[in-house]
């Protein structure tokens, strides 16, 4: 299986693979609670939208 790393960049709120392409635009309300727990977020996911799962399940 392969994963893929997408970055969050908290200033311009949206999320970036690894080759920085934009992978998509971030909610405010997900960017502003993840962004107080921490500034830089890595996560490995098969796709972009277990991404988004998980981030609301943990937050």
């Amino acid at each position: 299986m392969v994963h893929f790393i997408y970055e969050i960049d908290f200033k311009n709120q949206r999320i970036m693979d690894s080759q920085k392409n934009v992978c998509c635009r971030f909610f405010k309300i997900i960017v502003i609670t993840i962004n107080t727990k921490n500034k830089f977020l890595q996560l490995k996911s098969p796709h972009i939208l277990a991404v988004l799962l998980i981030i609301f399940l943990l937050f």
